[in-house]
């Protein structure tokens, strides 16, 4: 884990600006991140909106798997609510939320992902599985939500 061991247990690597973007989006809970974890975390965090880093960069800098760097991405936004965005549009990439317009970016693209999602189980539960209908509940808007 080169960048782990290197960076992670100070954080002196960051720059003020990036240290500043840190403050201001929340503490960044380096005693609580594995090595793996704060190897990511330091590889997103220089990342901004316009330059994202990929998962296969982060990939190649700490020997993570694609599958491992995912789940860490995961880790780090729902259990440590750090600011970490992402694009699957040009710039692709992962970045570290810095102002209100990169949330904004990062919530229209995952609030679109997750209502396609379930529009798709909706029909999907209405075509193959009529005998529930009545029984799932899928607020969709336009749609009473039931299959």
């Amino acid at each position: 884990m080169q960048v782990a061991e290197s960076l992670a247990p100070n954080t002196q690597h960051l720059t003020p600006a990036h240290e500043e973007q840190a403050l201001r989006a929340g503490h960044i809970p380096w005693a609580d991140l594995d090595p793996e974890e704060a190897s990511v975390v330091i590889l997103i965090s220089q990342a901004d909106r316009q330059h994202p880093v990929r998962i296969a960069e982060i990939q190649k800098q700490t020997g993570l798997s694609d599958r491992t760097v995912k789940a860490i991405v995961h880790t780090l936004r729902e259990v440590h609510l750090l600011p970490i965005g992402g694009s699957r549009r040009p710039p692709v990439g992962m970045f570290w939320i810095q102002d209100a317009a990169g949330f904004q970016s990062y919530y229209d693209q995952t609030y679109a992902q997750a209502m396609s999602e379930l529009r798709t189980l909706h029909k999907m539960a209405r075509t193959h599985y009529p005998e529930l209908a009545g029984q799932l509940l899928l607020p969709i808007a336009g749609d009473s939500g039931r299959p």
